[in-house]
């Protein structure tokens, strides 16, 4: 017996609705997860304290993809630039002194499977311009740029500090943004000339499956290509 199309539209209505849902439940439990290892850390020494806010902030980086997806109406693709501005604003709230983040350039939309590590490795040159990256009134100018290549894209992080030490460069940060890098199959390159620059080439998505095929494929929907 086939189905008819009211039910497969039926059907495919109820498969959102529980995607979705999963997403909401993961944000939470992560925001729950974060917010344990934000207290945590208030009750403990220097640094144990700034460990675990590391942590927390990885993890909230996380929880901003499911959240995004949960709340706009793709279950798959997540718009990159807003997806930023939701992450800056969390740097931003933890940050102690003054930061300002600015995200400019090119619209981009990338599959979850790819937005996750893309979003920890940004967490982590945020979290570095913040910290690092002062100029000599104190601020923390970072600007983020977006912006479309003919074989995938590219994304800079750039501050106005004085740049990385050695040691800086070789601490849990830089290996985690260099592993997340080559999970990618992208590249990674930094620049210190009028502040700190690092500059991310990714891509395209290593399948060949368009974002688009992924979330047809996530809805039950996948053309043959993405089989």
């Amino acid at each position: 017996m086939m189905a008819t199309p009211k039910y497969l539209e039926f059907a495919l209505g109820e498969k959102a609705a529980l995607l979705r849902e999963v997403h909401h439940r993961v944000n939470n439990n992560l925001q729950i997860l974060s917010s344990l290892l934000s207290l945590q850390g208030r009750q403990s020494d220097d640094r144990t304290k700034t460990i675990l806010g590391e942590a927390a902030s990885r993890v909230r980086a996380m929880a901003l993809i499911h959240q995004q997806i949960h709340a706009h109406s793709s279950l798959v693709n997540i718009d990159l630039r807003a997806y930023l501005q939701n992450l800056c604003r969390s740097i931003i709230s933890m940050a102690r002194d003054r930061t300002e983040i600015a995200v400019d350039g090119d619209r981009l939309e990338l599959g979850i499977d790819r937005a996750m590590p893309l979003g920890l490795l940004l967490n982590e040159l945020l979290s570095s311009s913040a910290k690092h990256g002062r100029s000599e009134d104190g601020v923390a100018r970072i600007r983020i740029l977006l912006r479309q290549t003919p074989t995938g894209f590219q994304v800079a992080v750039s501050d106005e500090g004085p740049g990385r030490s050695e040691t800086s460069r070789n601490d849990l940060s830089w290996h985690m943004v260099k592993a997340l890098t080559r999970q990618l199959r992208g590249e990674v390159s930094c620049v210190t000339r009028s502040g700190f620059v690092v500059r991310l080439d990714i891509p395209l998505t290593p399948s060949g499956v368009s974002d688009d095929q992924q979330r047809r494929c996530a809805l039950g929907d996948a053309p043959e290509a993405a089989l």
